[in-house]
């Protein structure tokens, strides 16, 4: 949410790219479990990522908050997950 106010002139709410974020830590968790749920996953993120080209929605706030997600998982798997 910060970088994406530096990154776009006006004003940015968050919970679009902290969402983003889950979406890309969940996919990442769940992508050899379930292959329905990878799907779903993946339309979803796709669709959201799409949300931030329309005028007055921040992509920067959707992009990172997707990037910040899979650094999360990258995270998780090296760290948590062994």
């Amino acid at each position: 949410m910060v970088a994406g106010y530096f990154l776009f002139p006006g004003p940015v709410v968050g919970f679009s790219g902290i969402a983003l974020g889950l979406l890309v830590f969940s996919l990442g968790v769940f992508w050899e479990k379930s292959a329905e749920l990878k799907q779903m996953l993946l339309i979803f993120l796709l669709l959201n990522l799409g949300v931030g080209f329309f005028p007055s929605v921040s992509f920067w706030g959707h992009f990172l908050g997707a990037l910040v997600g899979l650094l999360v998982f990258i995270l998780y798997k090296n760290f948590v997950q062994k």
